[in-house]
């Protein structure tokens, strides 16, 4: 006996574990099949019994279709909640919104960084984070960070966040990369068999102030630039 499922829109078919028992009978699992035409099916099943294998394949055909009814009902419900849509602010409603942040937050909030009082130790909290990593890896990892300052500011996203933590934010939330830095971003091939080139590491993702990933992805390119030999006084234009 076959069952006929659907999802989305493709349809499968689910073989049963017996394909010898094609007398028995399938109740529908919802109330999407009505009871005359379950009589309807049942009286054509016992017209065809003992009519040999043709018949058979003609009630499993019957059952197919009866299940494809009970299935399409359950697939109606799905579809009336995933059309549900959440309402979004206006192109109005957001100008103001950005207007209001702006104010809380001008571009000259960000000029400058200083250094908490109670700052952690940096490399305090790299010790500290090492504690939950495999501890055969950590001397690899540790030998790549030192290479250069352009590698410690790569897997140093720990003091990143701790150093911008306590910084102005607009108050404007969204999925952060959590590890934004010129090295995380590539080219990869798209579903349509395009290259394209974007964000490529997304495995310390989680929502917070867009101005993280901002200020630790501008932080990024001047450390890159002063490694390769800019001057102070050009690496922020680069």
């Amino acid at each position: 006996m076959r069952e006929l499922t659907m999802h989305g829109r493709s349809a499968v078919l689910l073989e049963a574990r017996d394909l010898g028992q094609r007398d028995q009978k399938v109740v529908p699992s919802t109330s999407n099949v009505t009871q005359e035409q379950v009589d309807k099916d049942s009286a054509a099943e016992t017209k065809d019994r003992g009519g040999g294998e043709a018949a058979g394949h003609t009630r499993v055909a019957r059952a197919v279709n009866r299940r494809w009814r009970s299935c399409t009902g359950f697939e109606q419900e799905v579809r009336q909640v995933a059309v549900e849509r959440t309402a979004h602010p206006s192109v109005a409603e957001r100008k103001a919104t950005g207007k209001d942040a702006w104010g809380r937050t001008p571009p000259s909030s960000h000029a400058r960084w200083h250094p908490a009082p109670d700052r952690p130790d940096p490399v305090a909290l790299l010790v500290e984070q090492n504690s939950t990593r495999e501890p055969d890896l950590v001397p690899v990892r540790d030998g790549r960070t030192m290479v250069s300052p352009s590698t410690f500011y790569r897997g140093a996203a720990k003091i990143t966040a701790a150093d911008l933590k306590d910084t102005p934010t607009a108050g404007l939330p969204t999925q952060l990369s959590g590890d934004a830095h010129l090295s995380n971003f590539g080219v990869f091939a798209s579903p349509e068999r395009k290259l394209l080139f974007d964000l490529n590491d997304f495995d310390e993702t989680l929502p917070g102030p867009f101005e993280y990933d901002v200020k630790r992805m501008a932080a990024s390119f001047t450390i890159a630039a002063r490694n390769n030999g800019f001057s102070r006084s050009d690496a922020p234009w680069v």
